[in-house]
């Protein structure tokens, strides 16, 4: 195994006393080689996110949290996953968070109309499932009259043989201020994750001021 650490003493430190710090970094750094722990200091929020952080979560959380994540980091990675861990700082996540808020939904939503919550249920979920080719979860928001993904809608849409407009209406809009937090969270608790594992010194978000919440809360299934 190759791999690399530098160390820089403290210049008010005597020479004895940095020789003597250096053998210990070094030894520890052996260990953590040896241990297979080591970390690069150097890892990508990419790298980071997809080799360690979303395999150590998805034994924490829901399934469907865990998708939900997977989402937000559709916006996330894009904008900040080629960075080192620790040049993301206050003012690239704020520049992240400005973006979000001209951005424009591109995952279209369709809210079911009283034809379409009738059709969802008309039969076990199950059923409907395989009749649509939508999963079980989608009937369920349909029934209920949440919102879901226009794929989903016009395959609900088909398998009953209507145009998808008779039994949907179509919304697009901006970023909700809630959708914008909740990417904060999420980019928050990865960089509170690369602290503990010792990768950055501090979560640069906790010196940002989160987004507040809008008053209305949007449902975001598949």
């Amino acid at each position: 195994i190759n791999a690399n650490k530098t160390w820089k003493p403290d210049r008010k430190m005597s020479e004895e006393k940095a020789l003597e710090m250096a053998k210990a970094v070094a030894a520890e750094f052996e260990k953590e080689v040896r241990c297979g722990n080591l970390i690069d200091e150097n890892m990508t929020l990419n790298k980071y996110v997809s080799e360690i952080w979303l395999k150590k979560i998805e034994k924490e959380i829901k399934a469907t949290t865990f998708v939900r994540y997977e989402s937000l980091l559709d916006r996330i990675l894009p904008a900040l996953g080629y960075m080192k861990l620790y040049q993301i700082q206050p003012p690239q996540i704020r520049a992240f968070l400005d973006d979000l808020y001209s951005e424009k939904r591109e995952d279209v939503k369709l809210t079911p109309t009283s034809k379409a919550i009738e059709l969802a249920k008309s039969a076990p979920k199950t059923r409907l499932a395989e009749k649509t080719g939508v999963s079980a979860t989608t009937i369920a928001c349909i029934a209920a009259g949440n919102r879901v993904k226009e794929s989903s809608a016009i395959k609900f849409a088909d398998a009953f043989g209507k145009k998808v407009d008779k039994l949907f209406v179509r919304h697009e809009e901006s970023l909700s201020a809630t959708t914008i937090l909740h990417h904060y969270r999420v980019l928050s608790a990865i960089l509170t994750a690369a602290m503990q594992d010792g990768i950055i010194k501090d979560n640069p978000c906790r010196r940002v001021k989160p987004p507040k919440a809008g008053s209305h809360m949007c449902h975001y299934l598949d």
